[in-house]
């Protein structure tokens, strides 16, 4: 991981000429019309690659995987996942089970005890899970993504600060079964002007 230098303020003119320019490279990506359907605005890529920056990913990624839903930043946990890998040393999750009815995840990483997490069908169902179509389709797999998601977020707070995932936050949003991405009803309308 790279080591976090102090910023230097900038002078109002080259903030505002620095923005400009940003806006104009997201404007170019929006027109590409080849970023995921939620990103249709330059002022929506730039909050989104602003925030990947912040998490220490790629524009590209941070445009493909973040979600932002009542103004919150959101990750599939496929990207917990990596956060975990890219962060903490010796990181490791291990799927110990995996059925339609249990999943368990055991994480482990270097100077951390060893912490493993189950998710069930009935957490699923108390939750309100249950009924979906990627639930009814393929119950194991969505038990694991929310069980990874869970178990990140008590063993590795560090690694996804904070973060939920788009299902968490908006029960209404459509999930990948195979790779957890995560696309939602709705994006939280954003504005950023510029004098």
């Amino acid at each position: 991981m790279t080591q976090l230098q102090p910023s230097q303020p900038a002078s109002l003119e080259t903030s505002i000429g620095s923005l400009q320019a940003r806006l104009a490279y997201c404007d170019t990506l929006v027109k590409s019309g080849l970023l995921p359907a939620h990103v249709n605005t330059p002022q929506k890529a730039l909050v989104i690659i602003q925030t990947g920056r912040e998490m220490g990913i790629g524009d590209m990624m941070a445009l493909r995987y973040i979600q932002v839903i009542q103004g919150k930043p959101c990750v599939p946990p496929e990207l917990m996942l990596a956060l975990g890998y890219l962060r903490i040393k010796g990181f490791s999750a291990l799927v110990e089970q995996s059925t339609p009815d249990i999943a368990t995840i055991s994480f482990r990483a270097d100077g951390r005890q060893p912490y493993s997490h189950t998710f069930t069908i009935g957490d699923a169902k108390g939750m309100q899970l249950v009924g979906k179509d990627n639930w009814n389709k393929q119950p194991a797999t969505m038990l694991r993504w929310r069980c990874i998601s869970a178990g990140m977020r008590i063993f590795a707070p560090d690694a996804i600060l904070g973060l939920y995932t788009p299902e968490e936050l908006a029960p209404d949003s459509k999930v990948d079964m195979e790779t957890g991405e995560g696309e939602t009803v709705a994006f939280t309308a954003m504005t950023i002007l510029v004098p």
